[in-house]
């Protein structure tokens, strides 16, 4: 089964290329603002890697347990005090990795997001299932 990462309407002769129903376009389209450098830290070979590694994977469940294991809870470092309206503080953050020849890296949430075509949606199911795990062993 083959889902697409995300399609432009853009053609080839505009600058866009075409990996297996998906379309990657610069980096610029892709991830702006990024502190990482993410797409800058990756070899073009990396990304199209990635992107065929996982959805290669037969079931939905191989894809999930996939991401959960690049997927890292940690702690949140510093709070900070919000006015005078308390809000429920964030109790974890997350850490993005991905896997390619040169090891594994850490990236941003959209570029995990984008190299493996998935949606924030689904990302978000992960890392609650994720906290609920990581609280069950407190």
């Amino acid at each position: 089964m083959f889902r697409t990462a995300f399609v432009s309407k853009r053609t080839a002769a505009d600058g866009a290329r075409s990996i297996q129903g998906a379309t990657f376009t610069s980096d610029e389209d892709r991830v702006g603002g990024c502190n990482l450098k993410c797409f800058g830290r990756l070899l073009e070979g990396d990304r199209e890697e990635i992107f065929t590694n996982f959805y290669a994977k037969e079931t939905k469940d191989e894809q999930d347990s996939y991401l959960q294991a690049l997927v890292e809870v940690v702690q949140v470092k510093m709070r900070r005090p919000q006015g005078d309206e308390p809000k429920k503080p964030r109790s974890r953050n997350f850490k993005y990795y991905v896997t390619c020849s040169s090891g594994r890296q850490q990236v941003c949430a959209k570029a995990f997001l984008n190299l493996h075509g998935v949606t924030k949606g689904r990302i978000r199911r992960l890392t609650s299932l994720l906290l609920l795990e990581d609280l069950q062993r407190i």
